[in-house]
This record gives C-alpha cells, structure tokens and sequence, in this order.
C-alpha cells in the first residue's frame, strides 16, 4: 500500500497504522481518556487510536477536536 500525505512533524515513527478512508469528528466522536473511536457507523469505530499511527484524509467538525487529539498524549 503506498499513503501519501504532509509531514505536521518531522520525527521517526514506528507503530502500528490505522488506516481509514473516512473522516474523523475527534470531538465527540473519539473519547479522550481511552482513545476509542466511538464515531457511529465509522468503519474505525471500536478501536483505539493512542500508541497508533492514525492514516485518515481530514477531520471534520469542531475545531475543538485538536483539543482530543492533545489530551492523548
């Protein structure tokens, strides 16, 4: 499989990849304390995302989602 993108940080990951065609609400729809993907009917739902290199095309909703994706650290 060959996944485009733009580097948001420079570094050396190894993990796991999550790989979704879908967007992801990270407001609402992943829960901050577990990493679970709780979004309905989202072919990600029920996995967790922390420790994982999430592949995904874009967001969607608030932009308070940002916020989620900070208190996985």
């Amino acid at each position: 499989m060959e996944l485009k993108g733009r580097i948001i940080s420079k570094g050396i990951a190894e993990a796991e990849a999550l790989t979704t065609t879908m967007p992801i609400s990270f407001y609402g729809g992943v829960d901050p304390e577990t990493s679970e993907i709780l979004e309905k009917g989202h072919e990600l739902q029920g996995k967790q995302i922390k420790g994982k290199i999430l592949v995904f095309p874009n967001g969607k909703g608030s932009t308070v989602g940002s916020y989620t994706l900070y208190r996985l650290k």
